[in-house]
């Protein structure tokens, strides 16, 4: 069983030629007999498969979109600069010819995703074969060319998750149950208006958790989160310390803790977050899954390297969590005002944290999670002794190539310490 101890994420993406891969999809080459590219979706319905990005030339003109859809239903939807989707079209099985007009809102970005229905004890893939799409489109010719080698795989053993009950049981409106059963507010996520109809009735929910295969369906793409949790819990002793840097709404936090408790131990949280309305939710998410008050601490500030102050970009909270701290203004003073900028953000005086400030009182760091939009290498390059000392999995979102190397770089160093492959 391969249990790597560090997970360094890619934002939840892979970088394929000229668009973006998302979740589990699995994109085929073309081959000498076919000059069209295959792309199987995830099995979860309305999980993203991949992504274009629209030329600025071609905006304000149609996007034709031509292929095969070879099973189920794929949904065409154009975004916006937040990702929010302005629009869909949807197409069944057979030949597709789709036409998005680009001129509303501004579309940035062209995405497909799996709209198969979801059976009552299975979930559908969707799966499409694409032929062309207009040429406006980065990389929308669709040829021959091979596909780069992808990332070297991670494997996750199912007996990672041995022993926890899935949820299967009553869901309110007004939430999502994850596979632990833990609680999530609707309001959190600026979801399409087909999943908040869903979400906005009573249902009972029962998750696929494994295929016959053994593949974590339900899990998708947060894979890469929920593996190492998971192990953390269990390589805890009878208390498990989490330290969430970027806690955003609480989901890993909680999940941290609602893990422990499955396992039989006790916990303690120490959540990190600054946006004023994910803070808001973190409390909320805390007290509507039953989590002690008096284990947790949860610390309304920027996590940076050193202490101090800084301007922190806030806004749109629900269909946006990439705010981050301004890097090209000078620190504020503790009494500076904040500032709205001409597009209506807002900039807040904000106070930072370190590592050290939030974690060194702690005796043991179990699990540590960061999605910090692009601080990660400058705290964890500052804190490294203590990470040494005390940290023993670590979950990164890296947000690009040059942090994962810094980050790279400075695993390696502390190889002995914090990487073990059994």
């Amino acid at each position: 069983m391969v249990s790597p101890s560090i997970c360094i994420e890619r934002d939840f993406q892979m970088m394929i030629a000229d668009f973006l891969r998302h979740n589990t999809t699995e994109v085929h080459s073309p081959d000498t007999d076919r000059e069209t590219l295959e792309i199987l979706t995830p099995a979860e319905q309305w999980a993203y498969a991949i992504e274009y990005k629209i030329a600025p030339r071609i905006r304000g003109q149609d996007l034709v979109i031509e292929g095969e859809v070879t099973q189920g239903l794929i949904g065409f939807c154009l975004l916006n600069a937040k990702g929010a989707i302005l629009r869909e079209e949807v197409a069944r099985e057979g030949r597709a010819s789709v036409r998005l007009s680009l001129s509303p809102g501004s579309p940035t970005r062209l995405l497909l995703r799996n709209r198969a229905e979801t059976g009552a004890s299975r979930m559908l893939l969707g799966s499409i074969r694409l032929a062309s799409i207009d040429e406006g489109v980065t990389g929308a010719a669709i040829d021959a060319r091979p596909i780069p080698p992808q990332i070297g795989t991670i494997r996750v053993d199912p007996r990672l998750f041995e022993g926890f009950p899935v949820h299967s049981g009553p869901t309110p409106a007004g939430f999502w149950s994850d596979w632990l059963g833990g609680r999530t507010r609707a309001d959190v996520w600026a979801c399409p208006g087909d999943v908040r109809a869903i979400l906005a009735r009573d249902r009972f929910e029962v998750i696929p958790f494994l295929s016959a295969a053994g593949r974590t369906q339900c899990l998708g793409e947060h894979i890469l989160t929920w593996a190492p949790l998971i192990l953390a819990m269990r390589r805890a002793g009878s208390v498990a310390t989490t330290v969430a840097l970027g806690a955003g709404w609480g989901r890993w936090a909680v999940g941290a803790a609602m893990a422990a408790q499955k396992l039989g131990k006790d916990y303690r949280i120490v959540a990190v977050e600054v946006e004023p309305s994910h803070f808001a939710w973190l409390e909320r998410h805390i007290a509507d899954n039953g989590i002690d008050p008096d284990r947790v601490t949860p610390i309304h500030a920027a996590a940076g390297a050193q202490p101090g102050r800084c301007w922190f970009q806030t806004g749109d909270p629900a269909a946006w969590y990439g705010q981050q701290i301004v890097a090209d203004l000078a620190p504020p003073s503790d009494d500076a005002a904040d500032i709205v900028t001409e597009g209506g953000a807002v900039l807040r005086n904000t106070r930072l944290v370190s590592l050290a400030e939030v974690a060194g009182d702690l005796e043991r760091i179990d699990y540590l999670h960061m999605d910090v939009q692009g601080a990660e290498a400058d705290i964890l390059e500052a804190g490294s002794a203590l990470l040494d000392a005390k940290a023993r999995v670590v979950n990164i979102g890296t947000h690009s190539k040059p942090i994962e190397a810094r980050l790279r770089a400075l695993f390696a160093e502390l190889r002995s310490r914090l990487i073990t492959s059994k």
